[in-house]
């Protein structure tokens, strides 16, 4: 799927910007090579990054050179497009009026392309340093009807999609957990995606999250890539800090929320039997009218469980879609469901942007990272 892209954004990109220069062919050659090596980023990964593709083997400043190159020759084919595009509509007009172009225009393409190449190297820039910035605290009110009264003003700190690997700033993610533990919320949940990597690498790194407190304790699952990372390892690990993992399970809390978790579908690489999803296994025991919170790492299949009595699940995944209008692209592949919330049948569905971000497409463009904290109140009108 990625090489095909890879060499598709290639072709585009060549055709649009390389081969109207008035260049001769060997040179337009050379052009295009730097061209490809930045679009097959992530072959080179596959081939150079060793054994586990989302959390490669490589030194940190080449991957951040791979992926600024990446996401420059990504933002300029668009650019080139959309130029492209406003070159034909002139040339239909020329045509249209029984005239020939003029030689000029081509001057004027080359430099808008070459204006579109320097806008690109900005957006990408500008995008890296916005997906490393410190998350915003994105304060989240849901009402509900069958929220027992002494939930009313729970508060529940969500850090999705951590994404912890070898290049994450510890700093940063020593700040986060300070600010969680400033808020005092009754309940700080994980929901999946907190690491991409081994546990031998990355044990000591994920300490910090064993600083998270909370009145009602801290609760987490398993994202897809958990699995992709060591699986039932890093399950373990984290309920050795404190962190308790429900695969499948729930949980009640004192204030009469059911608190529940379900795994990811990446959980079939481990060929384990209970380990795939499964929703009537996580909820068994919870009677009808009880009010229950579910964690599950996609948001996609938020229908099932409105369906299944859940009052409100909280998902991550999406990253909120990363980039304003791309988003719409990642809502798709979501049943429509990328950030923030969302009303299904009795349940409420929060997304949540995430608290990080997966270094193979480290960038955020109108769509931040967030600690989020989500209030519960009791809704009087029903």
């Amino acid at each position: 799927m990625m090489l095909p892209f890879a060499l598709l954004m290639t072709i585009l990109i060549v055709c649009c910007a390389v081969l109207p220069l008035k260049l001769k062919g060997y040179i337009k050659f050379l052009l295009a090579l730097p061209i490809l090596a930045a679009t097959l980023k992530f072959e080179f990964i596959r081939l150079f990054g060793g054994p586990m593709f989302f959390a490669p083997d490589m030194p940190v400043w080449l991957l951040q050179v791979m992926n600024y190159l990446h996401l420059t020759a990504f933002f300029w084919l668009f650019g080139l497009l959309a130029s492209t595009l406003c070159r034909g509509v002139v040339w239909a007009v020329y045509k249209f009026r029984k005239k020939s172009m003029p030689e000029r225009w081509g001057k004027r393409w080359c430099y808008a392309n070459l204006t579109m190449l320097l806008l690109a190297m900005i957006f990408a820039a500008w995008g890296m340093y916005n997906a490393s910035a410190m998350p915003s605290v994105k304060h989240v009110e849901l009402k509900f009807a069958a929220l027992p009264s002494q939930a009313e003003n729970c508060r529940i700190a969500v850090l999705a999609d951590l994404h912890i690997d070898r290049g994450t700033d510890l700093r940063r993610l020593c700040k986060i957990v300070n600010t969680v533990n400033t808020l005092q919320c009754d309940l700080v949940v994980l929901p999946g995606d907190m690491v991409d990597g081994s546990e031998a690498e990355l044990g000591g790194s994920t300490l910090f999250l064993g600083r998270l407190r909370a009145r009602y304790g801290v609760y987490g699952i398993m994202g897809n890539h958990e699995y992709f990372s060591g699986g039932m390892v890093w399950r373990d690990h984290f309920n050795n800090l404190g962190i308790t993992m429900l695969l499948n399970e729930q949980i009640l809390l004192p204030n009469g929320i059911y608190l529940a978790g379900i795994t990811d579908p990446a959980a079939k690489r481990l060929q384990q039997a209970g380990a795939m999803p499964d929703l009537k296994s996580t909820l068994r025991g919870i009677e009808p009218g009880e009010f229950t919170l579910l964690l599950a790492h996609r948001p996609g299949d938020g229908s099932k469980a409105a369906d299944a009595g859940v009052d409100l699940q909280i998902s991550g995944h999406t990253h909120g879609g990363m980039i304003w209008g791309f988003d719409r692209v990642v809502a798709r592949y979501n049943n429509g469901f990328v950030s923030g919330s969302y009303q299904i049948k009795d349940m409420q569905l929060y997304v949540s942007n995430g608290t990080g971000i997966w270094s193979g497409f480290p960038i955020r463009l109108g769509r931040g990272s967030e600690i989020t904290v989500i209030t519960l109140k009791k809704d009087h009108t029903k």
